[in-house]
């Protein structure tokens, strides 16, 4: 059993295993992708437009919403009625953009 703690980018590659009472080594590759995916990576709105960000999580089971978290780069609490959370979290609508919305938004989902 190849057994990782903590595995990030760096474990990923291909490992040989070998089992000495069977004389039996097999070679496993071990991939990792993102576990949070944009639809797109920018976008683009006319000042007073709305935008919506939408995200495709990864992971089984499907985190629940209480578990996602969205903010604006560095570390901005999204308040008030501009912004605008799907029921499970994974869109984040922005409505009436102005240059103040204009950034960097994150998601945040605890496994």
């Amino acid at each position: 059993m190849l057994h990782i703690d903590d595995i990030s980018d760096k474990n990923a590659g291909v490992y040989a295993l070998y089992i000495p009472s069977t004389a039996t080594s097999e070679l496993v590759e071990v991939i990792l992708y993102s576990a949070v995916e944009a639809d797109k990576k920018y976008y683009t709105v006319s000042e007073g437009g709305n935008v919506t960000i939408t995200v495709k999580v990864n992971v089984e089971p499907d985190p629940p919403a209480d578990k996602i978290t969205w903010s604006k780069h560095p570390g901005k609490q999204l308040k008030g009625d501009k912004y605008l959370l799907s029921e499970d979290k994974k869109s984040l609508e922005i409505k009436g953009v102005t240059a103040s919305e204009a950034g960097t938004y994150r998601i945040q989902v605890k496994f």
